[in-house]
C-alpha cells in the first residue's frame, strides 16, 4: 500500500511550530494536500472526493444530514470524538444551519484519531495552505495558533451581531478564546472533573462519599482488596503528559499553592503546597497501597467495579450509560483538604476557523450556529459536556439528573478555577507530567520531581516567551 504523502513530512514539536514551524514545513516543499475545504462539490453524501484530512490520514465520518440544495459551499471541519459525536453534529446540529443559511451546503466532518493526531495534521496541512475551514481545538491551542497567525480573527463578525457575547459564557471559557485582546475562537465544550464513586462498593460497607482528603484515604483503605484486584482509588492519568497534571493541579490549589505567577511567565508549583499535594498522591500508591498502581491495566476497571473512588471528567456520564449500563455510581464534589476548599479545574474545547478558508463568511455562520443557545444545549447535552452558555446549565438534563446537578454545582463554585493558559502550555505540561510520573512510579521523591519539573518547565517557557516576540 502506498504511504500517505504526509507520512514523509517532518513532525514538529509545539515549540518548533510556535517559533517558526510553519516556515520549516513550507521550506521542504510541502505538496498541496487539497484546497482549503469547501472547494470541491461532493459527488454524493457518502462518497465525497478526498479532502485535506483524508489525504493527511484522517478518516471521514459518515454524514447523516441531507446537504442543502442550491449553490451553497461545502465546508470542512476537523474534530475528534469518533462516529458518535460526528452523528450528533451531522444529524442534530447542522441540518438547521443548512435551512437558515442556504449558502452553506454541507459541513464535511472529518474525525481524527485523537488530539495529538489532530494537532500534527493541522500543523502539516496549515503549513501548505491546505487546512480545513474550521476545527475543534484545545482551549490552550488557541494562543499557539493565534501566535502563528493561522486562525481567523472573529472580532469584526462579533461586532455585527448581539447573540454571541462574552457575558454569556463566563470568564473562564471566554478568556480561552482570546489572545492579546482579540477573539480567535468560540467556546465549544465546557467540563470539570468530579469525584466519582462506586455505589455498589460503598453500599456494601455502608460508606458515604469522602468530604476530605483524609476521608478519601480511609475509604480507599476499606475498599482495597488485592486478592480481588480491587482498589479504593485511581488517579485520573498516570501518563507522561499534560493529562497527568489534572489530578495534581487542584490538590496544589487546595493546599494553598499556585501553578504559575500572576502574569503566567513563571511556573511556581515547586513549593510546600506542591510537595503536600504530590506527596498525598504518592502515599496513596506506595505508603497505603490503596491506589491502582502505575503500570497496572486501567482497561474497564471502573466498568467492572474494581475501583471505589476516582476523578474524571463529566464527559464519561453518557459513555458509562452506553458501555456499562449496569454500573451503579454517583458523583460528588471534590474532597477538600481543609476549610471546604474544593478546588477543581474548569476547562473546555474551542472551535475556530482558519485564515486560509476561501469561505470566511460561511465559516463564521457555522461557528455562530454552533454557538447559538439552542445548538449549544443540543450538542453538549448529547456529547457529554456542560454547555458553554451558562444559562443552559439551568435546563434539562442539568437541572433534573442528579449526576449533572453535581457537575453544575462543582462548576459554579468560586474555588473551581481555569487552568492558566500560556503559549507552549501542552509541551511544557507534558514535561511536567513526565516528572510527576517519575514520582508516581517511585523513581523520584515528590520534592525532586517537582524541582526538576519546575526547572525544565520554566526553561521551556522562557524559550517560548523569547520566540513569541
Amino acid at each position: 500500500m502506498e504511504r500517505n504523502k504526509s507520512e514523509n513530512l517532518p513532525r514538529l514539536s509545539r515549540q518548533q511550530f510556535v517559533r517558526g514551524g510553519v516556515g520549516l514545513i513550507a521550506a521542504v516543499s510541502l505538496p498541496l494536500l487539497a484546497a482549503c475545504g469547501g472547494n470541491a462539490t461532493p459527488t454524493s453524501v457518502t462518497q465525497p472526493p478526498a479532502t485535506a484530512a483524508e489525504q493527511a490520514g484522517a478518516k471521514p465520518a459518515a454524514s447523516g444530514a441531507t446537504p442543502a440544495s442550491g449553490n451553497g459551499v461545502t465546508l470542512e471541519m476537523w474534530a475528534i470524538g469518533g462516529k458518535p459525536q460526528a452523528d450528533i453534529l451531522n444529524n442534530k446540529v447542522f441540518p438547521g444551519l443548512y435551512q437558515k443559511h442556504p449558502d452553506v451546503k454541507e459541513i464535511h466532518v472529518q474525525m481524527l484519531s485523537g488530539w495529538q493526531d489532530l494537532f500534527q495534521k493541522l500543523v502539516t496541512a496549515l503549513a501548505g495552505n491546505a487546512g480545513p475551514d474550521m476545527s475543534r481545538i484545545k482551549d490552550y491551542w488557541t494562543p499557539e495558533f493565534a501566535v502563528k497567525g493561522v486562525l481567523l480573527p472573529l472580532d469584526s463578525y462579533l461586532s455585527q451581531q448581539t447573540d454571541i457575547t462574552s457575558d454569556k459564557y463566563g470568564a473562564a471559557r471566554w478568556d480561552s478564546t482570546q489572545w492579546k485582546g482579540k477573539v480567535y475562537a468560540l467556546p465549544f465544550t465546557t467540563f470539570v472533573e468530579d469525584y466519582f464513586y462506586n455505589e455498589t462498593l460503598f453500599n456494601q460497607d455502608g460508606l458515604k462519599p469522602a468530604q476530605t482528603w483524609d476521608e478519601q484515604t480511609e475509604i480507599a483503605k476499606k475498599l482495597t482488596d488485592a486478592s480481588k484486584q480491587q482498589w479504593g482509588y485511581m488517579l485520573y492519568d498516570y501518563g507522561a503528559s499534560q493529562s497527568g497534571t489534572w489530578d495534581f493541579i487542584p490538590l496544589l490549589w487546595q493546599a494553598g499553592g499556585d501553578f504559575t505567577n500572576a502574569d503566567r511567565t513563571q511556573l511556581t508549583f515547586d513549593s510546600d503546597a506542591g510537595v503536600k499535594a504530590l506527596s498525598y498522591q504518592v502515599d496513596l500508591i506506595w505508603k497505603y497501597k490503596v491506589c491502582l498502581p502505575p503500570g497496572a491495566s486501567t482497561t474497564n476497571v471502573v466498568e467492572n467495579s474494581k475501583i471505589g473512588q476516582w476523578h474524571t471528567g463529566c464527559w464519561v456520564i453518557p459513555t458509562y450509560a452506553n458501555t456499562a449500563p449496569n454500573l451503579k455510581y454517583s458523583v460528588d464534589l471534590m474532597p477538600a483538604l481543609t476549610d471546604d476548599n474544593r478546588s477543581m479545574i474548569i476547562g473546555g474545547n474551542n472551535v475556530g476557523a482558519f485564515k486560509g478558508t476561501k469561505h470566511p463568511d460561511q465559516a463564521w455562520e457555522a461557528l455562530a450556529w454552533i454557538g447559538s443557545a439552542d445548538m449549544d444545549l443540543v450538542w453538549n447535552s448529547l456529547a457529554g459536556y456542560l454547555p458553554v452558555r451558562v444559562a443552559n446549565w439551568q435546563k434539562s438534563p442539568y437541572t433534573d439528573d442528579p449526576k449533572w446537578k453535581v457537575v453544575v454545582e462543582q462548576a459554579q463554585r468560586k474555588d473551581t478555577r481555569p487552568i492558566p493558559i500560556f503559549v507552549g502550555y501542552e509541551e511544557i505540561t507534558d514535561k511536567i507530567g513526565s516528572e510527576l510520573q517519575a514520582a508516581y512510579f517511585n523513581k523520584k521523591t515528590p520534592q525532586q520531581a517537582l524541582a526538576d519539573a519546575q526547572k525544565e518547565g520554566n526553561d521551556l517557557m522562557q524559550k517560548y516567551l523569547k520566540g513569541e516576540g
